[in-house]
């Protein structure tokens, strides 16, 4: 560790928290609460600078301050031991903490005031996970800041902490609470003061320090789950959907064990089955509270479950469910005559959204809830057509940013950094492509301009991976994933997945470069291309059936996607799964496959394996009565946004919303929807910088007719068979019949 690092730390904490000291409790504990009293004299300003590690709550003279849920944001907090992890970890990585700022001064009174601070463990202090373990940055700690304008109130060792009702807090596995002589006047200046205890002073956290600007998790909504059985003196209740928050739990009695569980599923015979969130490893999120008949509604404070069911001991009753996550709006809409593509659209949106806390994009909201690269890269663009989450993304670019290794350009699997598996281009390639899709989409070039260098950097690395021009390892000891969760076992290599989507993260880096004016950097690329898609050809690439693998699980598509191959290998890829009608693909093959046919006027087959009625497809997660997308195309996590990577093609292509080349931002659109066989109408929006552009069509005998709506500032054209029209902003209203340009009207 160096001066500098340190001497920066301490810039960056007096910038935001002044003199104040970083306290935690004087035990290892999950939870505590801490209190301090202080003088106001109406100043009329009242501003406090406040983080608590894992989360925390604020409330002034017992009055909660802000709805914000789960907050601070997780994020790479600062150094700590790796060693516990699944596998090696060496890199040095950059770390920041978030801080929220919040005007206090309408809760406070003349004379004195009570700050109270309700502490737990979040992803911070995590010593109990499936999978990883151990992987703690250490005991629960605080620091905040109160500015008064005359004078300040600071954390230190005067304040007060003692254990509350919290008494084991854990994100993954649930809490225990006991509220048995609790003195829920903890937070005034009334407290009963017995047993109170001076907190201890900790150092200054090796880290950047930022105050918290994006979202936060909030109650979204309020949902009344259905009571469906009674057994084993335990009340089975549906919420009716899969969802993330906790059920809120009503009992009127003193001195009752009231134990809540959750789960995505159950068996036939309506017992919880908790196999996908962890349960074949011990994961259950489990609540238990101990009553005392004053408070009669009762929730966890730290941690949300990720379910649809859940059971509740039969001394309690539950009539509302609280949904939470990260607050992000929908902004989009999408339906057409195919359920099953109506479905996709509606359970991507809603796995998306569960799977949004902390501004992080996770894999599921229960097992892991973890941010892996390769998913969220995977799905960003449809997040961006679908929510509004420009800030949302701006937050997990500085993450993907803080995880990789300053020297090498490694890219961890998940940012922040958690643990878990995955591999080096499929996953560390979130580096090149969520900047360019934020710049694509909300046309930011500030991100390219940051991200670049760190894309060069990740490529150095990348090639110290390979070996005769093919991506064939990661870290020693580590994981290198390629295809994942295809239907069965995985026939492509590692090496073939990894370079050529490797080929395919240097072809959009290439652009960048030529944007931003880096020829140096853009002669640097495409070398590389053509040395990496040389020794892709040589190796995978059979001459005389003009195809590669033998066209298995989308092998062709991967290669056909980054200009390798032939017409012989598109139409060997048309041939394919017009026979099979079902995709063989996985997490990255779907959305390619699906790219490849839509781009190159396969349009109808793409359909037709979107709507398909095999095991391996969306219908068989809609007939089973799924709410939200799988892992895997028969089960696994019943909560994976991942295989709505192709979500964007709903819009691209059926709806035919799509930018003109290098245009961002949506400054210049066409609107091309394909003609799809079994596809008659369609209706839908998304929302750019300029407004909304929506488009919908029906078909009535031989005349298809458009009602297309354009925002202001944005350049339109409309292409569809042998038309072409320039559209006007706001409403364009068009009909296509027998092949007769009809104008618009």
């Amino acid at each position: 560790m160096s001066f500098h690092f340190v001497f920066g730390d301490i810039m960056y904490h007096k910038t935001i928290f002044k003199d104040a000291q970083w306290i935690m409790p004087s035990m290892d504990t999950d939870s505590a609460i801490f209190r301090k009293k202080f003088t106001y004299e109406g100043s009329g300003k009242a501003m406090i600078n406040i983080t608590g590690l894992g989360y925390f709550l604020l409330y002034i003279n017992g009055k909660k301050v802000s709805d914000d849920l789960f907050t601070p944001a997780y994020s790479d907090y600062h150094p700590r031991d790796t060693s516990k992890f699944r596998y090696p970890i060496y890199d040095t990585m950059n770390h920041r903490i978030y801080c929220l700022r919040y005007d206090i001064a309408k809760y406070l009174d003349i004379g004195e005031n009570c700050i109270g601070i309700m502490l737990g463990s979040g992803f911070y202090n995590q010593t109990k996970r499936m999978g990883e373990g151990n992987v703690t940055y250490g005991r629960i700690k605080l620091c905040f800041w109160i500015d008064l304008g005359y004078n300040q109130v600071i954390s230190d060792q005067s304040v007060l902490f003692k254990q509350g009702f919290i008494k084991t807090s854990n994100l993954f596995f649930g809490e225990e609470h006991d509220y048995t002589d609790f003195d829920y006047k903890w937070n005034t200046i009334s407290a009963n003061m017995d047993g109170w205890c001076n907190s201890i002073i900790c150092p200054v956290p090796q880290s950047s320090f930022h105050i918290q600007t994006f979202n936060s998790d909030r109650i979204i909504k309020k949902i009344k789950p259905k009571l469906i059985d009674r057994k084993d003196g335990c009340l089975l209740y549906d919420a009716g959907i899969n969802i993330t928050g906790y059920p809120i739990i009503e009992c009127k009695e003193k001195n009752q064990t009231v134990i809540v569980e959750c789960s995505e599923r159950i068996d036939k015979d309506k017992n919880l089955d908790f196999t996908s969130i962890g349960g074949y490893k011990g994961q259950k999120g489990t609540m238990k509270y101990i009553t005392d008949g004053i408070l009669n509604q009762y929730h966890p404070i730290f941690t949300w479950q990720g379910f649809r069911y859940f059971t509740v001991t039969d001394n309690a009753k539950c009539d509302i469910c609280h949904v939470v996550h990260t607050d992000a709006a929908v902004t989009s809409s999408f339906s057409c005559n195919s359920r099953i593509l109506n479905w996709y659209y509606k359970a991507y949106v809603q796995s998306q959204l569960t799977n949004l806390h902390g501004c992080v994009p996770s894999d599921c909201p229960h097992r892991e809830r973890l941010g892996y690269t390769g998913d969220g890269q995977l799905c960003c663009k449809s997040a961006m057509y679908c929510l509004d989450v420009k800030n949302i993304y701006k937050k997990w670019l500085d993450d993907i940013s803080d995880c990789q290794d300053i020297e090498s350009g490694h890219i961890q699997h998940t940012a922040p950094f958690n643990g878990g598996g995955g591999g080096p281009a499929g996953w560390g390639g979130a580096i090149v492509i969520v900047p360019y899709e934020y710049y694509m989409h909300y046309s930011d070039l500030s991100v390219l301009i940051k991200f670049f260098p760190k894309m060069i950097l990740y490529f150095s690395y990348m090639e110290s991976r390979c070996e005769n021009g093919l991506v064939v390892r990661e870290e020693e000891k580590g994981w290198c994933l390629g295809e994942w969760c295809t239907p069965g076992p995985t026939y492509i290599p590692e090496s073939f997945v990894n370079t050529a989507i490797y080929i395919k993260l240097l072809m959009i880096a290439k652009d960048i470069a030529v944007l931003l004016k880096k020829q140096t950097e853009s002669s640097y690329i495409q070398n590389l291309i053509d040395s990496h898609s040389k020794a892709f050809v040589n190796a995978y690439m059979s001459n005389l059936e003009h195809c590669f693998i033998f066209g298995t699980q989308g092998a062709d598509a991967f290669a056909y996607d980054v200009g390798l191959g032939n017409n012989k290998t598109l139409e060997g890829i048309k041939r394919r799964y017009e026979s099979l009608l079902t995709y063989d693909t996985g997490i990255f093959g779907t959305y390619i496959l699906n790219r490849v046919l839509f781009e190159n006027g396969l349009s109808d087959l793409a359909f037709s394996l979107l709507t398909n009625k095999k095991t391996s497809s969306f219908y068989n997660m809609m007939k089973s009565g799924a709410t939200t997308l799988w892992e895997r195309w028969d089960g696994d996590s019943n909560n994976h946004p991942m295989f709505g990577s192709s979500v964007r093609f709903l819009f691209e292509y059926i709806l035919g919303i799509r930018q003109t080349k290098d245009s961002s931002g949506f400054d210049s659109i066409i609107i091309a929807p394909q003609k799809i066989e079994g596809l008659y109408k369609a209706k839908g929006h998304i929302t750019c910088r300029y407004g909304k552009i929506s488009v919908s069509y029906d078909t009535i005998e031989q005349s298809r007719d458009f009602v297309i709506e354009v925002p202001n500032d944005v350049m339109a054209l409309f292409k569809y068979e042998n038309y072409e029209i320039l559209l006007k902003c706001g409403k364009n209203t068009i009909s296509c019949k027998g092949g007769t340009n009809a104008g618009y009207y």
